[in-house]
Formats: C-alpha cells, structure tokens, sequence
C-alpha cells in the first residue's frame, strides 16, 4: 500500500519547512518541484537489466538496474501514486504482476510507438487524475517524448521531467539527495530500503573540500627519469608546437651498433619517469629512418640531453696478435 504525505502537507509544517530548506541549499534544477506545485502521479521508466526468471513478478519488482532502484526509492518515498511506464505493458502498477521482457522503446516502429501512446493515455484516463494534473516522469529522452508529446494525453495534464539533460551518475547522486534529505533527515514518510542514512555532511561537498585543500597544497615536483640511458649513433629532434602548455620534443635516437631505433617525448626538456626505452625500441629500417629523418633536424653530440649517450662499438676481434708472413 502507498504511504501518503500528511493532509497538512500543503501548510507550512516542520515537513514543508524542512523541503524549503533543502530547496534553499541545493538550489535550483533539483528534483524537488516547487512548494505548493507537487505532482498528482510519478511515473517511472523501466529498464533494460530484470530478474532472471520465467515467472510473472510484481513490475517494481522485475528491474534491477541501479537507477530504476533510486527512481523506486524516490518515488515511493514522495508518498505520491506513481506507475511505471514499459515499453511493452505500457502504463503499469507497481504492484502488477508481469512476466520477463526483452522489449526495447528503440525496437517499436512507429506504428506500435502511437498504439503504445494511446494506450499509456487510455490508462491515465482511467486513473482520474484532476483537472490540470501535473505528472512527473522519471526515464530517458525517449519514454519522455512517448509520455511529453502524447497527442491522446487528457486536457490540461501537464508533465514535468526533472532529470532531463543530466547524466546518469548525476541522477544517482541527486536522487540519493534528496531522499536522504527529505525523508531520512527531515523525518517523513517511510523510505524505501535503498535510501542512504543520513550524513551530517553531503559527500558532494566533502569532495569539494577535499579539492581546495588539495588546491591549497604547493605543487610536488615532478618525479625525474631514473632509467637507463638511451644509446644511440645519431640523434634527431622535431619540436611539437600543438602542445601549447609546454615545450614538447619528439625523439628518434639511431643505434647502428645494434641496428634499432628508439622514440621518445619530452615535456620541458624531461623524459616522463614512467617512461621505458625498452617499449619504444624497434628493428632499425634504413627507409623509414630516412623517411622520418626529413621532417627532423640532426643534433649535434655536444648538443644531446642527458637522457642519450653515445652507443658503444665493440671491440675489433684479433686485437694484439701479430700477423703471419
């Protein structure tokens, strides 16, 4: 059985002041309506994630997606009639048992989205809702304009969406919110099970905090390289003006002795300390060295950083020994 909200909701009680207060703190764009303007039906969308099982279950029951789970708590928290709206069923009571579906809003032509559409509205007209109802819809674009833009809906409905535009963790955070405002904290109806306890601090703006202390501390230096040298034979450099933040180099150090050819970047004339040769090292190909060599310009060995050293020959074999005559 729904809860109901006090008959004295729409008077200023501790409840009412209490919605005021939070209203004042989160500001607009919450899903709080606007005093005075709560809605007469919350409809919820269904989702895509449902029990496994080939039994009919109630439809609150048969979602199991985190969102569909907050949307529940919400809606049955407001203490407000509220149904769900399914792809396939249409306009469902909570309580109705229905069985597993794989029925998409996506799948339906538009044939079967205008039948559907009619019969969410034949529905809505069945539940008598007073002249100039207001219902609030909890789902996506597409179960919003099914329910928004319905030609059938009765005269005078209007239809509130306060999650449109916001991205799926923001509705998780601001359905969690304000149920834990509104009921936990502000002691009202009975809340559904997925509501969190109350926290004398929201986490949003402990997070906040934790940003400006962080702000507040001096920059670390950055870690230098502490890797092998690069060995090379010749060494090349083009710089990259794109990066506008910084002075960013690109590498291509030549190693004849070994036959590779090693890549690196630079940021402000530093190797990243994350940075291993071994991973940008590859068989030296004379074309393709040739080819990359154009578009950079030689450095001289005087000229090349710290991170480079000069590639060791190896030692001619049969050194000392005399030769036979």
């Amino acid at each position: 059985m729904l809860a109901t909200y006090p008959s004295a909701i729409a008077e200023p009680d501790p409840i009412c002041r209490h919605l005021d207060r939070v209203r004042a703190r989160y500001g607009k764009g919450d899903l709080l309506p606007p005093a005075g303007n709560e809605a007469d039906l919350i409809v919820v969308g269904c989702a895509k994630s449902k029990r496994a099982t080939d039994d009919r279950v109630p439809a609150a029951d048969l979602y199991t997606s985190g969102l569909f789970a907050k949307r529940r708590a919400y809606a049955e928290a407001s203490g407000r009639p509220w149904r769900i709206l399914s792809a396939k069923h249409g306009l469902v009571h909570p309580q109705q048992p229905i069985p597993p579906y794989d029925v998409e809003l996506a799948d339906l032509s538009r044939e079967q989205r205008d039948g559907l559409a009619f019969a969410v509205a034949r529905t809505l007209r069945g539940l008598g809702l007073p002249a100039g109802a207001v219902i609030e819809l909890h789902a996506g674009a597409r179960y919003a304009r099914l329910l928004a833009d319905n030609p059938y809906l009765p005269d005078g409905v209007a239809v509130r969406l306060p999650v449109r535009g916001l991205p799926i963790g923001e509705q998780l955070v601001a359905y969690k919110r304000v149920i834990t405002d509104v009921v936990v904290g502000g002691g009202g109806v009975p809340c559904h099970p997925a509501a969190t306890p109350f926290r004398k601090e929201h986490p949003m703006r402990a997070k906040r905090s934790v940003k400006r202390v962080k702000a507040a501390e001096p920059a670390r230096p950055a870690r230098a390289y502490a890797g092998p040298p690069i060995q090379a034979t010749q060494l090349y450099r083009r710089d990259m003006p794109e990066f506008t933040n910084c002075r960013a180099a690109c590498w291509m150090a030549v190693n004849e002795v070994a036959g590779t050819v090693t890549y690196a970047n630079t940021y402000n004339d530093r190797l990243k300390a994350s940075y291993d040769p071994a991973h940008y090292t590859f068989p030296a190909k004379p074309a393709v060295v040739a080819r990359k060599a154009v578009a950079m310009e030689e450095v001289d060995v005087t000229d090349w950083p710290e991170f480079v050293v000069a590639a060791v020959r190896p030692a001619a074999r049969g050194g000392g020994r005399g030769v036979r005559s």
